[in-house]
């Protein structure tokens, strides 16, 4: 049984990934928790957040890389040592620390504070190696082959590799809690929870299905979201004769999306294992979602109502098309993803999520290192220097 934190002075820090810090401080506090939170550095689709603490630069105005990567450093080292003891649970997120080599992990459980670490993606994903133990997901899902290779020239660097080797091994190596996703964490060791994250709510019950659909499609890398398969499935939808409206919204802020998601009736979020954030607020503005839904990769047993979004622009076109055309399949879709949204990312959902957490108490959000993660950890390594870091600190604990 779930059992409730007793003290409920919480720090929500690290960087602002899809509006997460905003996001678990809203939640936590609407749960009665007393929380305060900082950011080391914001996101131009949230510039209107508030931060009861920012790491900001004095020295901006020089212009100059170094002075003011060492100054908020420095500003970052003191804000640490105002906080410390002041709170029972710090929440990081991101790869980003107070100190260096992640010393703040380490003091924080040394003194018996809870640490819990969310890491999203590129912060600990080597692409060179992850796309060979992930084929599957990375040929299939995740990216189209041209885009993989396009990320492993990019990302094929010893600093790289040294970077998020490193994020991974010093968070387990401090026992923090960490919040992840397989298809993120390259070099995971252990256990580590499911990512999840709170969504307000945006509609206060299911929205009806429109007789003209609109299709929306709102892209942060278009890369990375499918953007060309989508247009070439739009394209073929409308020469087909189809009856739809389609927006391709890019370079907006959240609240203009937001806005636009209650007026849709489908939302094409991302291919992939998963959905991202655009997809949990897909859910609560009550659309149906095309995006990841591999459930069964993550060993999880929440199946979303998302349909699976292949990078493919012709099985694309199809779901598209038997969603267009059957507003009864469409209603219903609408309606399961609104319901997913209440039981798994509400603020009720999530608070009952993190708390579980605190208490370490294992269940259906838990995934493990692969049976044999070391091994193919070393057959896809690059180089001998990846080989040795691997085989001298790499040890998987389940």
């Amino acid at each position: 049984m779930r059992t409730k934190i007793e003290h409920k002075r919480v720090l929500v820090c690290g960087c602002e990934i899809a509006n997460l810090i905003n996001s678990y401080t809203e939640a936590l506090k609407d749960k009665g928790y007393n929380v305060k939170n900082c950011s080391f550095l914001r996101n131009n689709y949230y510039l209107d957040n508030k931060y009861d603490y920012e790491v900001r630069i004095w020295l901006s105005k020089l212009n100059n890389k170094y002075i003011n990567y060492f100054e908020r450093r420095l500003r970052k080292f003191l804000l640490f040592f105002v906080l410390f003891w002041r709170f029972d649970i710090y929440i990081y997120i991101w790869n980003q620390t107070f100190l260096p080599f992640k010393i703040d992990l380490f003091l924080l459980r040394i003194i018996g504070k809870k640490v819990i670490v969310v890491h999203c993606g590129s912060d600990v994903r080597y692409v060179p190696i992850q796309s060979k133990i992930d084929v599957s997901i990375f040929t299939t899902h995740y990216f189209a082959k041209n885009d993989t290779e396009n990320f492993e020239k990019h990302l094929r660097k010893t600093a790289s590799f040294t970077r998020k080797f490193f994020t991974q091994w010093l968070t387990e190596l401090s026992g923090a809690s960490i919040i992840s996703m397989r298809s993120h964490a390259t070099f995971q060791g252990r256990k580590s929870y499911f990512f999840r994250f709170p969504q307000t709510q945006i509609l206060s019950e299911p929205k009806k299905a429109k007789k003209l659909p609109l299709i929306i499609h709102a892209p942060t890398d278009r890369s990375g979201k499918g953007t060309k398969y989508v247009l070439a499935a739009i394209d073929a939808l409308i020469k087909d004769g189809k009856s739809f409206e389609f927006e391709l919204i890019e370079n907006k802020n959240n609240d203009y999306v937001l806005q636009r998601l209650k007026d849709a009736d489908i939302v094409i979020d991302q291919p992939g294992p998963w959905f991202g954030r655009l997809g949990v607020e897909s859910f609560a503005s009550g659309c149906a979602l095309i995006s990841g839904n591999n459930y069964e990769y993550y060993g999880i047993k929440n199946e979303s109502p998302a349909i699976q979004f292949d990078p493919n622009g012709s099985s694309l076109r199809e779901n598209l098309e038997k969603l267009i055309i059957d507003s009864e399949l469409r209603q219903s879709k609408m309606n399961a993803g609104f319901s997913y949204w209440q039981s798994h990312y509400s603020y009720a959902a999530f608070i009952s999520y993190i708390e579980d957490i605190v208490s370490n108490k294992k269940g259906d959000n838990i995934f493990f290192p692969l049976k044999n993660h070391k091994s193919l950890l070393l057959k896809h390594a690059e180089n001998r220097f990846q080989k040795f870091i691997i085989c001298l600190l790499y040890h998987s604990k389940e």
